[in-house]
């Protein structure tokens, strides 16, 4: 009985750390198994197009609360985008009291669709795209 007790103490530890040494997976910036390569810079300038149709260009900062990743491609491009409008962006920022940004890229492999997430402060702006880029849905906007 003692040693069945320690058996299935060293069982549920040994369980228990497996989650220790699994890496977290990301949550934001790009998370796809796709090539996006085509498809990037077409969302990244479709999702400017809309921020600049909720937000005033010259006048808005947004504080990108994310990491940024030198192999993400899509990140830089839409930062790119975001700036060629008009719109300040301060990369790494510690959240502020309004226009924190994250985003998120990601894909769906059993519909085959890539879908964005914007998060701004209380506010989730979201679209899916085809594998080529187009637009597959109108915009979503979630206020919390």
């Amino acid at each position: 009985m003692k040693i069945q007790f320690i058996s299935a103490l060293l069982l549920a530890g040994m369980l228990g750390l497996t989650g220790c040494v699994t890496p977290p997976k990301p949550t934001n910036g790009t998370i796809t198994s796709y090539d996006i390569s085509a498809a990037s810079p077409k969302i990244a300038r479709d999702s400017v197009n809309f921020l600049s149709q909720q937000f005033s260009p010259a006048n808005t900062r947004f504080n990108l609360t994310q990491t940024v990743l030198p192999t993400d491609t899509f990140s830089k491009t839409f930062i790119d985008e975001l700036r060629q409008r008009g719109f300040e962006i301060q990369e790494n920022a510690t959240k502020s009291s309004y226009n924190n940004m994250t985003f998120t890229l990601d894909n769906n492999d059993n519909m085959s669709f890539i879908r964005i997430l914007i998060n701004i402060d209380n506010s989730t702006y979201s679209r899916c795209y085809s594998g080529s880029g187009s637009a597959m849905s109108s915009w979503s906007v979630i206020k919390k």
